[in-house]
């Protein structure tokens, strides 16, 4: 069972901002090349592995379901079920839900290494976009390539879609958040950024002021530098 508290407007609007980081810091190659772990073989820790083989569309996660049976989810299920988007995106720190996965150095840089992670993870990001009511297209990068340039724009009749978290204090918040951070940590900067600017276009002042001070925080999914995996305090998946 969930409980809700009450609590002040000032402290909430602080609260999310805090939330609404994906400041990121890691994308280079020397950084990398720092990282001792090899990249080619699966992580150790079984519950990483196990998300691995999830994306890679060869398991399930923790409760039986593949990536595909999530996908089709009607939005309603997407709505009301809380303990999917943990695997679906993924974070180098532990959640509410204590069996779910936590991304790891061996497993941070697995994922950068294997496009066809990103390519499903890619198809898990269009799912939830849809969901929030946008929807997503990519343009061929330039010189041609496998990295694309992603578009988002407010999906047409999408009004019920954007009435779900377009409110304040929703849960959807803090899952709009971890997506965010998620996408910045398994190597789809680009994707989160423009999910980042998309609401810009379209939600209310109050809105675009919340989501402006997102750009300029410190922290990442509102958990401060000290409470990050140890592997990752230096800012090599995103705080600083």
């Amino acid at each position: 069972m969930l409980f809700y508290f009450y609590r002040p407007p000032s402290f909430c609007s602080t609260l999310l901002r805090r939330r609404l980081v994906i400041i990121d810091r890691i994308t280079s190659p020397q950084s990398l090349a720092k990282m001792s772990v090899p990249t080619q073989q699966l992580p150790s820790e079984p519950a990483c592995r196990r998300l691995v083989q999830f994306y890679e569309l060869q398991g399930a996660d923790n409760r039986g379901r593949r990536l595909q049976q999530i996908i089709e989810w009607s939005d309603n299920r997407l709505e009301s079920c809380h303990d999917y988007i943990q695997t679906l995106f993924p974070l180098p720190e532990e959640s509410m839900f204590a069996d779910a996965p936590v991304i790891d150095e061996e497993t941070y840089l697995y994922w950068r290494q294997h496009a066809s992670l990103r390519q499903n993870l890619r198809r898990a990001f269009e799912r939830i976009l849809t969901f929030y009511g946008f929807e997503i297209s990519w343009d061929e990068a330039d010189g041609g390539g496998a990295d694309r340039k992603p578009h988002i724009s407010e999906k047409r009749g999408a009004r019920s879609n954007l009435a779900r978290w377009v409110r304040p204090m929703d849960h959807n918040h803090l899952r709009i958040t971890r997506i965010l951070r998620s996408l910045r940590v398994l190597g789809m900067e680009a994707e989160a950024r423009e999910f980042h600017q998309a609401p810009l276009e379209r939600l209310p002042e109050i809105w675009h002021s919340w989501w402006h001070q997102s750009e300029v925080l410190e922290t990442g999914y509102g958990i401060p530098l000290a409470c990050c995996a140890r592997w990752n305090r230096s800012g090599l998946a995103g705080e600083v």
